[in-house]
């Protein structure tokens, strides 16, 4: 029955657990409502993880490319193993196993290593939904890329425990590794503090690639190792200062280089990665000059895009153009960015550049129909130079486009009149009539144009000039020269003039802001010049020149106040600009002379500003003790070129007081003490150590004992801390602590001081599952400490104790019939608390020399197993690690079919159709029968009895043939006589057996449906036993008979193949009617032979039920286990121990059932299916598996 939820209402882990209690089969999908490409779907076989989907890796399926890192697989061979798995659609496992590269025990660890990579994660989720399917794996599972489990599958309640462990150590590494994207390295420092990591083969794989060039996402996928184990080494680097991740600074040098090498992107690569956690310009502008190195415009251009805003925001616009234009070089046709260069030119006051820029924008605008921004461009052009023509007809132009002709008609009136201030009336008509040609389309506004123009009074006067002239040459021809020259000097050109004054006096007056005085100033001369002869245009020229120079100076000399000012605040960048367009722009004024003065006076200023600034912030740090980055701070002053004579002669005599006192044992060592004084015993380390190298033997003495009191303060302090933040249960900053207190030791030269801190305690407390589980503590060179739970402990609990960061101590949890389960407590364990939950598992295992098929059978103390190789495992139980002595059978190729039986010291065997007598005591065939080659077959089980009327002589009864039994009379020397075979009335189904009643001894026979029963008083060599009695059973009777007491009488239980078992009186005399004491039925078929305990008997059915009937009443069946449902096939007998009844399944599951009232008391895993039946002996439990194993339980205490 399938169910669904949300992960936000229920645990994963509790999840995995329901389904591995209730032994249930079907697939569980995790996160397929969010991402189907990222869903986790897991196949449950009976409640154990038999299959898992997977993702490609590296191009590869992610079992194959598991097997490639983990040098299982060649190149070349996992290549292949790609081209046919695409080719063939097939399995990976099912192609691996056939290619057979890989052995399968192998396959099957690196099977189970890669779900738990792909299992364990999906318990951090805590969004989105779960679904669980029932039945066979779902569709999504039958691609080739799914890992399956071969016959051996993952312990559900492994993987959860795995799951959980990694989670927990999540946690702690994202303490220390706060950016999964930050690039650590191994520096100088980190490699002397790696002599104190003990490492191992995937740490140095980590390490290797700890360069300050890799994620540890990338590392983990080059070097083979987990994503998590790449971070959990990682993050103990860290701790033990051995790794750190790298600045920004640092990553941006790496690049530069890298970029000198011309693995340009390796450096690309590296920016990228540092910008997510590092967005500043320093990082940004060697990240877009490599991203346009390498021709990925769009990129570079959005960088470079956000370094200009930065520099405008800053008011760097300088920098900010010089970025515009590296921008319009990688895009040209990009008119945002001219506007922008053209804003930033208009900040700078660069106004004919903004203007043209601004045009230039308006240009690309309009071809791309975007009016209303050219119309704002030319705006901002015009607002800039009124009098230039470019932005009256490009703004006239824009407004013919968006259909406003009134606008466009006034815009050209405009361009007319600056035509004019530039061009004579003709010229300025002429260029009109041109570019009205070529823009304007609307013959009513060329129309009102140009009679606008034409109308104008230049044009006007243009014309009465040409007028006055033809007059003047008539008059001159008829003798009026003299007063045409008259008027025309003294009006039309005295006139000419003073408007030609006016237009520039005009312009002076609407351009104040943006003055550009010494075009007026010329065009002034040029007036004076022309007009030379007419004294009124003379003086009106130099009143208006006198006008304009007063307020060039005054613009100047405004200008230089507030370069003044900028400098008295401190604004050096700002007074410069001022001062250098000063010098540009009011050249020859007596503010502009002195321009250059102020300009060295401010580099001095600043130089002196700067050097003060750090020489003062060095003579703190000195007097703070920091004496090295004193000395640092002031050698790049000492440094500059431009450092005024007298500071530089002050400051070399500075370094030089500073110098000599680093080298002195005298000034260090009260350096030392003054640092000591203030509290900073970690640095007066550091100090007395450099005190203790320095010149002068009284003061070096004194420093190293000082030294080694300072380290012992420290090593107590660091020491207290670590407890203290252990017993906190922050092991974090305990461990850290440890870290620290072993590196200070590992530098101190004191070995009273190394030995303090070897002799450091931590405590450690162990939580046990359980109150009968028993602690055993071994430490170096002592006895093993038993620790037992508290009197009143009833459920878990914990045990205290303390090591020494110099030691190891070994902490075993047992308790009879669990794994024993062990941790090892030290420092290099960085935690400060464990658990130890035992689970049940085997005493022992031992592989025999086959797969287990019959018993196995209790003697004495041992058990007899017979196997499918031949053999008889004759093992010692009791032995501490199991001991196995097989009797080999050389001539036997099968398998066992039927048990061994023992009679005296010997064994009898039947395999092969042969049957042999086997000595118990030299491991020995002693005799066998029929001789190879004979045509004799034995078929069946045998017993055997001692011949009554013949002393040291055995009588053996097997099955022979279809419906036969051989005799074989064997003496005391092993020799063989057989004697008359007896014809059964049916096929010898189960096991024959002898029974002593009075005088008489009587061979019951399993014949088919009969129980047939012979007096073996009356064999002899030629004659066979007599028949007595037959009883008819339901089906066919099977296994062998027991001995039991049934409703106060002594009877023999038999089972037949219907699942009927009988209980029947084998005395001598009884009547038949009275021979069958009593029945029961059971719940299944072929059930296994009875086990009695009292008035109890058990026995199991092949269809996985083990049932209890009570011999006092017939037909009653007391319990059966499981109550509902069934296990999985049970393969041989159950077994009565001491604290249950016990049965093994073919899954590999071993249950404890409780014998009174059929409840499970506990249940473990085999590590295998079981083979033939379960064997229970003082207190221990065996089963034989089907991977040749013999496992060894303890029963327990409970």
């Amino acid at each position: 029955m399938g169910f669904q939820g949300e992960l936000n209402s229920v645990s994963l882990g509790d999840i995995f657990q329901t389904l591995h209690m209730n032994r249930q089969t079907g697939t569980l999908s995790v996160g397929a409502d969010q991402d189907p490409g990222s869903a986790v779907h897991v196949w449950f076989d009976q409640g154990l993880v038999a299959a898992c989907s997977a993702p490609i890796a590296d191009g590869r399926p992610f079992l194959i490319n598991t097997l490639l890192k983990k040098n299982l697989l060649s190149q070349d061979v996992a290549d292949d193993l790609v081209r046919r798995m695409r080719s063939t659609n097939q399995a990976s496992r099912d192609l691996l196993l056939a290619s057979n590269v890989v052995a399968e025990n192998d396959l099957d660890e690196v099977s189970t290593w890669c779900i738990e990579e792909i299992a364990c994660p999906i318990f951090e989720r805590t969004v989105g939904e779960f679904r669980f399917s029932d039945g066979d794996p779902l569709d999504v599972l039958a691609g080739p890329n799914t890992i399956w489990m071969g016959g051996t599958r993952i312990q559900t309640s492994q993987l959860v425990l795995e799951a959980t462990r990694r989670r927990d150590e999540w946690q702690r590494i994202r303490e220390v590794i706060t950016d999964s994207e930050a690039l650590y390295q191994v520096d100088a420092d980190g490699r002397t503090n790696l002599r104190n990591v003990q490492t191992d083969p995937e740490m140095l794989k980590v390490l290797r690639y700890l360069d300050g060039r890799h994620t540890l996402d990338s590392i983990a996928a080059v070097v083979g190792v987990t994503r998590f184990d790449t971070y959990a080494i990682t993050s103990q680097l860290v701790l033990a200062g051995v790794a750190r991740a790298r600045t920004p600074q640092e990553v941006v040098e790496d690049a530069v280089t890298l970029r000198a090498q011309g693995e340009t992107q390796k450096a690309r690569d590296l920016l990228e990665n540092i910008l997510r956690s590092a967005r500043v310009p320093e990082v940004l502008r060697p990240l877009a000059e490599a991203c346009a190195a390498l021709n990925q415009v769009p990129r570079a251009v959005e960088l470079f895009l956000e370094l200009i805003q930065r520099s405008q925001d800053s008011g760097d616009l300088e920098t900010a153009l010089k970025d515009l234009d590296t921008v319009i070089q990688l895009s040209p046709e990009d008119p945002d960015l001219q506007f922008e260069r053209a804003q930033i030119q208009g900040e700078l006051g660069r106004l004919d550049e903004a203007a043209s820029g601004y045009v230039a924008a308006a240009q690309v605008f309009l071809t791309t129909k975007e009016t209303p921004r050219a119309i704002d461009a030319c705006h901002r052009a015009k607002n800039l130079l009124p009098r230039s023509p470019e932005p009256h007809r490009w703004l006239a132009k824009a407004y013919l486009m968006d259909g406003a002709t009134d606008n466009a008609t006034v815009e050209y009136k405009a361009l007319w009149h600056a035509l004019l201030s530039s061009n004579s009336p003709t010229k300025a008509l002429r260029e009109l009539r041109s570019i009205l040609d070529t823009d304007c389309k609307f013959a009513s506004v060329k129309e009102s144009v140009l009679a606008h123009a034409q109308s104008s009074e230049a044009v006007k006067t243009s014309r009465t000039m040409r007028i006055v002239a033809w007059a003047a040459l008539v008059l001159m021809l008829i003798g009026a020269g003299v007063v045409g020259w008259e008027y025309w000097r003294g009006v039309i050109v005295t006139r000419n003039g003073q408007e030609a004054v006016a237009e520039v006096k005009q312009t002076f007056n609407s351009t104040r802001e943006s003055l550009p005085h010494k075009v007026l100033l010329d065009e002034l001369t040029s007036i004076r010049s022309q007009y030379a002869s007419v004294k009124e245009v003379v003086k009106l020229a130099e009143d208006t020149e006198n006008e304009i120079r007063k307020d060039f100076d005054q613009r100047a000399s405004n200008l230089l106040a507030e370069a003044q000012a900028y400098l008295r605040g401190g604004l050096f960048d700002k007074a410069y600009q001022s001062l250098t367009r000063l010098k540009a722009d009011f050249a020859g004024t007596r503010s502009a002379g002195v321009a250059d003065a102020r300009i060295e006076e401010l580099r001095s200023t600043r130089i002196g500003v700067e050097v003060l600034s750090v020489v003062d912030d060095a003579r703190r740090k000195w007097t703070a003790q920091d004496w090295d980055e004193a000395i640092n701070q002031l050698k790049p002053v000492l440094a500059r070129n431009d450092l005024p004579l007298e500071l530089k002669n002050e400051y070399q005599s500075l370094s030089l007081e500073w110098t000599s006192a680093l080298g002195s044992a005298q000034e260090l060592l009260a350096r030392a003490r003054k640092i000591r004084a203030n509290g900073d015993r970690r640095a007066a380390i550091v100090a007395l150590r450099r005190a203790a190298t320095g010149q002068g033997e009284s003061a070096v003495s004194l420093a190293k004992n000082e030294l080694a009191e300072v380290e012992s303060e420290v090593i107590a302090d660091i020491g207290l801390r670590a407890r203290t933040a252990a017993s906190k249960g922050d092991d974090a900053g305990a461990f850290a602590a440890v870290e620290e207190l072993l590196a200070v030791a590992k530098q101190s030269t004191s070995s009273t001081v190394q030995g303090q801190a070897l002799a450091t305690e931590l405590p450690f407390t162990v939580t046990v599952d359980h109150p009968r589980t028993v602690l055993q503590i071994a430490r170096p060179n002592t006895e093993t400490v038993l620790i037992r739970a508290p009197a009143d402990a009833s459920g878990r609990w914990t045990h205290a104790l303390t090591y020494r960061l110099g030691e190891q101590v070994v902490v075993a949890a047992a308790r009879p019939g669990f794994t024993t389960a062990s941790l090892t407590v030290s420092v290099q364990g960085k935690r400060s608390t464990g658990s130890l939950a035992l689970t049940r598992g085997p005493r022992w295992s031992i592989p025999l020399s086959g797969v287990g098929t019959v018993g196995p059978v209790v003697f004495d103390r041992q058990v007899m197993i017979g196997t499918n190789r031949a053999s008889i495992e004759v093992v010692d139980v009791h032995a501490q690690q199991g001991s196995s002595r097989p009797i080999n059978f050389g001539e036997g190729v099968a398998e066992f079919r039927y048990p061994p039986t023992r009679h005296g010291n010997t064994v009898l065997a039947v395999v092969d159709e042969r049957i042999f007598g086997v000595d118990l005591a030299t491991r020995a065939v002693a005799w066998s029968w029929p001789t190879l080659g004979s045509r004799i077959a034995v078929a069946g089980p045998a017993c055997a009895h001692e011949n009554e009327l013949i002393p040291g002589q055995s009588l053996v009864f097997a099955g022979a043939g279809r419906n036969g039994l051989a005799i074989l009379a064997v003496d005391s020397s092993s020799g063989v006589v057989p004697y008359k075979p007896l014809t059964l009335p049916g096929e010898l189904t189960g096991q024959p057996f002898v029974e002593r009643s009075g005088l008489q001894t009587v061979l019951y026979l399993p014949a088919g449906n009969l129980l047939v029963s012979y007096d073996i008083g009356s064999v002899t060599e030629s004659s066979p036993p007599k028949p007595l009695n037959q009883i008819k059973a339901r089906g066919d009777l099977i296994g062998q008979a027991v001995r039991a007491t049934a409703a106060g009488k002594s009877v023999v239980l038999l089972t037949d193949s219907s699942g009927l078992v009988i209980a029947f009186d084998p005395g001598i005399g009884v009547d038949e009617g009275r021979r069958t004491v009593g029945g029961w039925a059971l719940d299944g078929t072929s059930p296994s032979n009875p086990v009695v305990d009292g008035s109890m008997a058990y026995i199991s059915v092949s269809e996985g039920r083990v049932q209890a009937i009570d011999l006092n009443k017939s037909g009653v069946v007391a319990w059966r286990f499981p109550a509902q449902g069934s296990t999985a096939g049970l393969l041989g007998s159950v077994a009565r121990g001491k604290r249950g009844v016990y049965a093994a399944d073919a899954n590999g599951t071993l249950y404890c059932i409780d014998a009174a009232n059929g409840s499970l008391h506990w249940k473990a895993p085999l590590g295998g299916g079981a083979s033939a039946g379960v064997a229970a002996l003082d207190g221990l439990v065996v089963v034989p598996l089907a991977t040749g194993q013999l496992v060894c339980f303890d029963e327990g205490d409970e």
